[in-house]
């Protein structure tokens, strides 16, 4: 998972919501592990593409100016997706994902 939420230097909502995405991952009723090289892993794979995690909470932080005020927020979840290779084959398959939330000021 990137970014790595005990990274040094990450914002606190960048971390919040690197905690929350992974203990939703990891709530999943499947075999859920973060590996060394911050990945995801699912063992045994996931069978059925219908798997839903409960609702978490995604912190999308206002930008705040100099002046006193403030405008939207904007942060990107991205997400791949990479399959173990078939038996008897090297190829794996790739998808990615990209989400953009937007928060605007009251």
């Amino acid at each position: 998972m990137k970014p790595d939420p005990s990274s040094p230097g990450l914002s606190r909502s960048d971390s919040a919501n690197a905690d929350a995405i992974l203990e939703a991952m990891t709530s999943l009723p499947v075999g859920a592990t973060i590996a060394a090289d911050s990945a995801l892993r699912f063992n045994p794979a996931l069978a059925t593409t219908s798997m839903c995690t409960g609702l978490f909470d995604v912190q999308v932080p206002l930008r705040a100016h100099a002046n006193g005020t403030s405008s939207k927020g904007t942060i990107k979840l991205r997400s791949q997706v990479k399959t173990l290779p078939a038996p008897g084959t090297r190829k794996s398959v790739k998808d990615s994902d990209t989400l953009t939330l937007v928060c605007y000021p009251p």
